[in-house]
């Protein structure tokens, strides 16, 4: 929007965020090596995995707004001044149960 030297912009921006995984998400298997020789060799010396994972379901809100002037003071000078201001939700869980660690 344009008035006299005056050019405001304005913008908002949402997003829902939806993370379904659990707690063995990216975790096939933790492999240990003794020494880096045994690691370059291939040879494992324990191996675990997660038997039975937790389901977690993370949910979040992410948005952010803004307000812009730029302002034509002369020909060959412009001022530019905003205010910006992002936000979240935080993540929450899915179930009303609590977030475990």
């Amino acid at each position: 929007m344009v008035k006299g030297i005056h050019q405001l912009s304005l913008g908002v921006w949402f997003q829902r965020i939806r993370d379904n995984e659990d707690t063995g998400s990216g975790r096939l298997g933790t492999a240990t090596f003794t020494s880096l020789t045994t690691f370059l060799q291939g040879n494992v010396s324990t191996f675990s995995v997660l038997p039975n994972p937790t389901p977690l379901g993370w949910r979040s809100w992410f948005g952010a707004w803004y307000a812009e002037d730029v302002i034509k003071l002369r020909s060959n000078l412009t001022l530019r001044a905003g205010i910006r201001h992002e936000f979240t939700t935080g993540g929450m869980r899915a179930s009303a149960a609590p977030p475990t660690t």
